[in-house]
């Protein structure tokens, strides 16, 4: 590793562990037998924000919504991130939809919240 990379990487460590928050992933069960559905902890830099989305369809029509991301260091989960493994945090759980890999060791997990199933009367 070049002294450009060891900086990059001590750098990703302190922005994690400055600004991030403790995450519970899980990898899928069903297509990654391998590692056995276990749940790793990490840190994670969590955030949603609102984005404008053309409604198909409907001219200028445009709708708002949540959209949550993840930003993890790849070396502290120790496997690729990948779509429909889930996270929690903060109590709430998320299926990975898409990862965006950044070439320096972190990736950005595109999020969607798992709703609690209806209650049942």
């Amino acid at each position: 590793m070049s002294a450009w990379d060891d900086a990059l990487a001590m750098l990703q460590i302190d922005v994690v562990g400055t600004f991030g928050t403790p995450v519970v992933y899980t990898p899928s069960a069903l297509t990654r037998i391998e590692l056995g559905g276990i749940p790793r902890n990490l840190s994670g830099i969590f955030d949603e924000h609102v984005v404008d989305q053309p409604l198909h369809g409907s001219g200028s029509f445009e709708v708002q919504s949540v959209r949550s991301e993840l930003e993890i260091r790849v070396s502290e989960l120790g496997v690729d991130p990948m779509v429909d493994d889930t996270v929690t945090i903060g109590g709430s759980e998320y299926m990975i939809l898409e990862v965006l890999f950044d070439g320096k060791g972190m990736a950005k997990l595109v999020l969607n919240k798992i709703a609690a199933p209806f209650p049942v009367p």
